[in-house]
């Protein structure tokens, strides 16, 4: 698991697989990135997962609906090429 310094705080990312980070997947309300460790095995590709703003080790605030979209932006902003977004 990386961190990532986003506007607004700390992103945590856990990164599966080898290789540069073609998909980047986001999880649902209650959940945490590591939910999609198996994804990577099975789809043969880099997945990074971030843990959203409240959620997980992520310490973004405040945690509102812009900041969790600045945070997701940054983190796209920072992976070349362009991942795709799950």
């Amino acid at each position: 698991m990386t961190e990532l310094a986003t506007r607004h705080g700390v992103m945590w990312v856990r990164t599966f697989g080898a290789g540069p980070v073609r998909v980047v997947a986001l999880h649902g309300f209650t959940l945490h990135g590591g939910m999609y460790e198996h994804l990577a095995g099975v789809a043969d590709t880099t997945v990074a997962a971030p843990d959203l703003p409240g959620h997980g080790k992520t310490a973004v605030t405040p945690i509102t609906t812009r900041a969790a979209v600045d945070a997701v932006a940054d983190l796209l902003g920072a992976i070349r090429p362009q991942p795709v977004l799950l």
